[in-house]
């Protein structure tokens, strides 16, 4: 069972319950901390939730180092993990985490919920507000009037000044609308992933 098999997968299952709600977005490979990390796939409406996939072909070297980055950013993060590694991943992630059990059959990979993701206590203002490109993050600083001194900053400052100015309520929805709002974001010279139902996204 490879990654590629299990993604495929796990797109059309999550498309699927989210078919009645428009207003939400799919994002592949969304890269978070400035390039740091990056998880295989994002939903986006009344909040984040991110999954990331280990598949029986992978390893979980990386896990410890993805969870620090995936708590800083998602509301909420599932992990789709391969039978192979479900015991170890059990012990490495997060309480709050959900799990979802990846298993061959003959007719492709069935997915199973073994537990549902809680509310993420981890969640990091600067680190969601360090998705906005440096105009959204502008935009959202002249909506509360609070530009002076910044107009020059790159976005990693930028990042910090909203988290130390702005309630977090208001970055999180600002930034989600932002991501959900953007255009020409998409790589439109790339194969689109998994049979044409999320395109890749460039990266920030």
């Amino acid at each position: 069972m490879r990654d590629r098999d299990v993604r495929e997968r796990l797109y059309r299952q999550v498309r699927a319950i989210y078919a009645q709600e428009p207003d939400t977005r799919f994002i592949s490979e969304l890269v978070l901390n400035r390039g740091a990390a990056r998880i295989d796939l994002a939903v986006i409406n009344g909040r984040l939730h991110g999954y990331e996939i280990k598949s029986d072909a992978d390893t979980l070297d990386r896990l410890s180092t993805q969870i620090e980055a995936y708590d800083s950013v998602f509301d909420e993060i599932t992990i789709v993990v391969g039978v192979r590694h479900l015991a170890r991943a059990e012990d490495l992630i997060p309480r709050w985490w959900g799990i979802m059990r990846a298993e061959s059959y003959a007719g492709g990979v069935e997915l199973s919920v073994l537990r549902n993701p809680e509310t993420n206590p981890r969640q990091s203002g600067r680190a969601v507000a360090e998705l906005l490109w440096r105009d959204e993050a502008m935009a959202l600083l002249r909506r509360y009037s609070i530009t002076k001194g910044l107009a020059k900053l790159n976005r990693t400052l930028l990042a910090e000044k909203i988290d130390e100015l702005l309630d977090r309520s208001i970055v999180f929805a600002f930034t989600r609308e932002a991501l959900k709002a953007r255009v020409g974001w998409r790589v439109d010279e790339q194969q689109t992933l998994c049979d044409g139902l999320f395109p890749p996204v460039a990266r920030l």
